[in-house]
């Protein structure tokens, strides 16, 4: 997995182990002595709860993001309802926006390394959908109330970034106009202060006063500042949006184009078209304010793609539900037509089984860090280069697959020293007695007599 996703892993698993306590979660002995401060740890919290299920197993992660892009996709299905309630001919189509949004490059990608955008999505997508319920429904104090629960949960998963859904009140005033501006600003300020008051009740526990008092001197302003990592052009998330939502825009693009010369369907007159804008504002109110973070990634997009995925679904659905009315399941060309499709299936989950147990990234590292380990115990602290003290996998792979801690700025009194080619001003290797391994790029020293 990429590094950050083995990290998370890495924390969860030691959460369900005893290893650390929720407000306090441990990375390794050695990296995090005090706790690991990088993230609120909600999502540890939860993911841990499939490693006390499935015990500690490498397919548990997996599985984790396999069931949060499960339940993302019926919070997209939740939030289409809600989205088509004035086009009810529609609401059959939810498999749409799944389709768009799987169809985006970063989705599978994130989904496949364990991000914690993976449970965000849940909660920002789940609280949207709660403040559509919210506009068209009697029970409006108690869809608010969904909402401000989703966010908070959000704001303990990935910080600041889980507020995005605050927006959509106010730009449903602006582009549906099917609520007043005194009620879009006065539920905003209402949402605004339940979820303050829901933070404010947890943060009443000196943990986890202490824990998000440390993230957010630690790891979130420093981020602001761009002391923790920056990029040279802030707007280069701006061109990683649209080459993310390249592929599902293009297919848009042939079907209106497709329309205009064909099919005549009204599009900017439907219903669902100023709909699909406003999914498309809240999507931007998730994805563009990082331009104004020094710190980016790409995969920070990931909570804005099911509003991106189910503005455009709107916009086309119309086109099409035409094309799918016409279509004849009886016809010997849907037929071949489907038998083609569940061949390209099989193959495709064929090829996946084959892929089972394989190794793809840094697969030299594993091969060593598991031969390594068949002389070092579990549970146990090896010294290391001071040089390889910030090679974050490496202590990643060791703690996962074998509680085995490093260090490199601590004690020498270790009994096995692991080092890489070159310099190790560290560790007096001469004095040692080198175990032979057949590793590729680490070498494992004894201390002591075997």
């Amino acid at each position: 997995m990429f590094l950050d996703g083995l990290l998370y892993s890495v924390i969860s698993r030691n959460l369900a182990e005893g290893i650390g306590i929720f407000w306090k979660p441990c990375l390794t002995p050695t990296l995090t002595p005090d706790f690991f401060s990088d993230h609120p740890p909600l999502v540890f919290g939860i993911q841990s709860m499939f490693f006390r299920v499935f015990g500690d197993r490498l397919f548990v992660e997996n599985l984790y993001s396999l069931f949060t892009a499960f339940v993302t996709g019926a919070m997209i299905v939740l939030l289409w309802r809600r989205l088509t309630e004035s086009t009810p001919a529609l609401r059959p189509f939810a498999w749409l926006p799944i389709l768009f949004w799987a169809a985006i490059p970063l989705v599978t990608w994130s989904y496949s390394n364990n991000m914690l955008e993976n449970t965000l999505s849940i909660f920002t997508t789940g609280a949207c959908a709660a403040l559509l319920g919210g506009i068209t429904n009697r029970r409006r104090l108690l869809h608010w109330r969904i909402a401000a629960v989703l966010i908070a949960a959000g704001l303990f998963s990935k910080g600041l970034v889980a507020l995005f859904p605050l927006s959509l009140l106010g730009l449903a005033w602006w582009i549906r106009r099917d609520l007043s501006l005194r009620t879009a600003v006065g539920s905003t300020v209402l949402l605004t202060v339940m979820v303050t008051a829901m933070v404010s009740v947890v943060l009443i526990d000196s943990n986890a006063f202490h824990n998000i008092a440390h993230y957010i001197s630690t790891q979130l302003a420093p981020s602001l500042e761009g002391a923790r990592g920056s990029v040279p052009n802030r707007f280069g998330i701006v061109m990683k949006l649209a080459s993310e939502l390249a592929p599902v825009a293009g297919l848009c693009a042939l079907l209106l184009m497709i329309n205009r010369f064909k099919g005549r369907v009204p599009i900017v007159g439907a219903g669902t078209f100023k709909t699909g804008l406003l999914c498309l504002a809240v999507g931007a109110m998730g994805s563009l304010p990082i331009a104004l973070s020094p710190r980016q990634s790409g995969f920070y997009l990931v909570p804005s793609f099911p509003l991106y995925a189910s503005g455009l679904a709107l916009i086309v659905a119309p086109i099409v539900a035409r094309f799918v009315d016409g279509i004849d399941a009886r016809a010997r060309r849907f037929r071949g037509f489907a038998f083609v499709s569940a061949l390209l299936l099989t193959a495709v989950v064929g090829y996946s089984a084959t892929r089972w147990g394989t190794v793809g990234r840094n697969a030299t590292t594993i091969h060593d860090v598991k031969l390594i380990a068949t002389v070092v115990p579990e549970h146990t602290t090896v010294t290391v280069c001071e040089s390889m003290q910030r090679d974050w996998s490496l202590h990643g792979y060791f703690f996962r697959y074998f509680h085995i801690a490093l260090d490199g700025a601590g004690d020498d009194g270790y009994d096995f020293a692991v080092v890489k080619a070159g310099p190790c001003p560290r560790v007096d290797t001469a004095a040692m007695e080198k175990v032979p391994l057949a590793t590729a790029s680490l070498y494992l020293y004894r201390t002591t007599a075997p």
